[in-house]
């Protein structure tokens, strides 16, 4: 699976974000989740990366992509 990723990363994440977004709109139009919920299906494309950053990156790759988060660059004034 890993290869796979390496290989085709883009594509792996457009098609997984659909998968997941739609599977949140489906989940909410049967009335399995709540309306709010389709706030989720926009964060889709996220929840794929870092799906695809935990299969790829193996042991650090999630706490890498997220450590990116926290660095934050201020010039002292």
């Amino acid at each position: 699976m890993s290869t796979i990723v390496r290989k085709y990363p883009g594509l792996l994440l457009l098609i997984l974000s659909m998968i997941i977004g739609a599977g949140l709109l489906i989940a909410v139009r049967a009335g399995l989740l709540p309306k709010g919920a389709t706030q989720l299906a926009a964060m889709s494309a996220s929840l794929a990366g870092i799906v695809l950053a935990a299969v790829e990156g193996r042991k650090g790759g999630v706490r890498e992509l997220l450590g990116r988060f926290l660095i934050r660059r201020v010039g002292i004034q």
